[in-house]
């Protein structure tokens, strides 16, 4: 690699690590057209153990475990929705505990969306009637191929919410398309239709949507429009896809706020003491080893955009509590330590010889390394994954996070360390450049 080359790629780099860098560590969401960004670091800080939060109780009927489950289920795709389709962030990782009678959710505050629209989400049934009858009767019956009735929750296939710029009020709507069973239900139901009508749609006893009807349906795909705003639309599509619940659910309306398990100060507190370790680490580093502290910057800020991309999108343990974070400074430190080890290693080898290059020197300290990090890395994943398995609580969550920080500060290090160093020597050869007390060769 030539220099020129290398100083591309080095460019490339870094434009690169500072483009990611915003987009990972950036503390205010992004509005981006209809859609609102939010960094991971934002949605991390909007754990439970960081965050205000909010209990919400359900009643439920006591029931067996495989309906529970179920239960359970429907419930977390409901969650997954409302964070990927209202910007409610942190809720998919809501902590849940059940009895035999109730049904509660630990959810993280947020100013997108208030408890009551919560409730009424979360605590919807899901019980869909389609039916020419306002009161629901003479309701539109879908059924399988042999005969077994299905619910209007096994029809659905697809539920958006749509924009329509042709409305001169109430713009907002859904786009709705049924299975085949669906659409046989709907053509069965609306055969007799010759002139308006109105079609309704009823979920848990209440209208919540009348389109007009001027002809028999015959297509996979329809639409109700008349809502004044995104989120009411965003709303009903997420009661209409993600399904019924098995048990009954009854909403209590009952809430209690609970504060931040680390603290009122505590995001904070846990933001400063990162950003002590990364600053001083880099300025030592940089003085100490010149540009081979520079390598190590670089290839620390690639370690810790994959870790934060790791816990905020993986799916490990993803609230950020107390466990986690201990989980993290412990593998910014192995990273340094590691490329603490390596600059060391190459300083005494290319100092070891008057005639030993640095390609030689490089490639001999890299080979300790090599040993050292794999020995070491290996006895620590396997504790650490001993632990995970057979642990529960915050000791498998420190465990957890031990595997996945160690794994990528030995990734980045025999990686992006090693490569950014080697890159900078391809730039200059001049070794006080790079801290080394030998002579140039």
């Amino acid at each position: 690699m030539n220099k020129t080359k290398s100083i591309v790629l080095l460019s490339i780099s870094v434009v690169l690590i500072i483009f990611l860098a915003v987009f990972c560590f950036m503390p205010a969401k992004l509005a981006i057209g209809n859609y609102d960004y939010y960094s991971p670091v934002n949605q991390l800080v909007h754990s439970l153990d960081l965050a205000n939060g909010n209990y919400i109780t359900f009643d439920i009927e006591n029931a067996d475990t495989d309906k529970l489950d179920e239960t359970i289920s429907v419930l977390q795709n409901r969650m997954k929705l409302i964070e990927e389709r209202l910007g409610v962030q942190g809720i998919s990782q809501a902590i849940l505990s059940t009895t035999n009678n109730t049904l509660s959710v630990q959810i993280p505050d947020d100013e997108e969306i208030d408890i009551g629209s919560m409730f009424n989400i979360l605590g919807s049934q899901g019980d869909l009637v389609i039916s020419l009858k306002e009161d629901g009767s003479e309701p539109f019956i879908p059924y399988d191929d042999e005969g077994n009735k299905l619910s209007w929750a096994d029809c659905i296939e697809k539920c958006i919410a749509i924009y329509d710029n042709t409305a001169s009020k109430n713009p907002y709507g859904i786009s709705l398309t049924v299975n085949e069973y669906g659409l046989n239900a709907l053509k069965e139901g609306t055969a007799g239709v010759k002139e308006d009508s109105t079609l309704y749609f009823i979920m848990d006893g209440e209208v919540i949507g009348k389109p007009s009807l001027k002809s028999q349906i015959t297509n996979k795909t329809n639409q109700i429009t008349g809502y004044n705003t995104v989120a009411m639309a965003q709303t009903l599509a997420i009661k209409f896809i993600s399904g019924m619940y098995p048990l009954d659910i009854t909403n209590t309306m009952d809430y209690q706020t609970v504060n931040p398990t680390l603290g009122e100060n505590s995001l904070l507190a846990l933001g400063i003491a990162l950003l002590a370790v990364v600053v001083v680490s880099v300025v030592v580093f940089i003085v100490k080893y010149g540009l081979m502290g520079v390598a190590y910057a670089l290839s620390l800020g690639l370690f810790l955009i994959l870790l934060v991309l790791s816990y905020a999108y993986l799916p490990l343990n993803q609230y950020f509590s107390l466990s986690a974070a201990v989980g993290v400074l412990f593998g910014i430190c192995v990273f340094i330590a590691y490329n603490l080890l390596f600059t060391k290693l190459l300083k005494r080898q290319y100092n070891s010889s008057d005639k030993k290059t640095f390609s030689t020197a490089f490639a001999e300290a890299y080979s300790y390394l090599l040993k050292i990090v794999l020995d070491s890395g290996v006895c620590l994943l396997l504790a650490a994954i001993l632990f995970w398995i057979i642990s529960t609580g915050i000791v498998s969550t420190f465990a957890m996070a031990i595997v996945f920080s160690t794994i990528l500060s030995i990734v980045c290090v025999l990686l992006f360390t090693r490569g950014y160093i080697k890159s900078l020597r391809k730039i200059t050869q001049d070794d006080k450049k790079f801290k080394l007390t030998a002579e140039v060769k």
